[in-house]
């Protein structure tokens, strides 16, 4: 069984409407440092993410924080 079993991951950040991030900070992990790192780096390495549309603007302005928890299980 892997070591990292059982373990979560919260991470943070903010989504531009350029499809950039930015603030991107770990809430909690219960994780070790590396699949802590791992879980940042699945958000940062697949920036930039596609502009928004002009709807989605509307609805959603300029940027919008999200956070996303990663379970190892």
């Amino acid at each position: 069984q892997p070591m990292e079993s059982n373990s979560r991951v919260i991470v943070s950040f903010v989504l531009k409407s350029n499809g950039t991030i930015d603030a991107v900070t770990v809430l909690s992990s219960t994780a070790g440092a590396m699949a802590t790192r791992i879980c940042e780096s699945a958000i940062v390495r697949r920036s930039p993410f596609r502009a928004w549309t002009r709807d989605m603007v509307e609805v959603y302005g300029q940027s919008r924080e999200l956070t996303l928890r990663f379970y190892y299980r």
